[in-house]
């Protein structure tokens, strides 16, 4: 699911390839290791484990 996403936004960046967007995409895509790693410390076996964590499902995507 958030693979899916993830995907989306990066080839809409890439097409719209505005500097706003790629500094945005820049955070997310940060933003998003940042809450991988978290996750992977209260008990996730791995990064496809954390994706599914509780709290990633529901995060709101830009």
């Amino acid at each position: 699911m958030l693979m899916k996403h993830c995907t989306l936004f990066i080839l809409q960046s890439i097409s719209g390839a505005h500097i706003s967007n790629i500094n945005l995409l820049i955070t997310y895509l940060q933003m998003n290791f940042v809450i991988s790693i978290h996750t992977l410390d209260m008990g996730c076996k791995n990064v496809l484990d954390a994706i599914n964590c509780k709290g990633y499902q529901n995060h709101d995507f830009p």
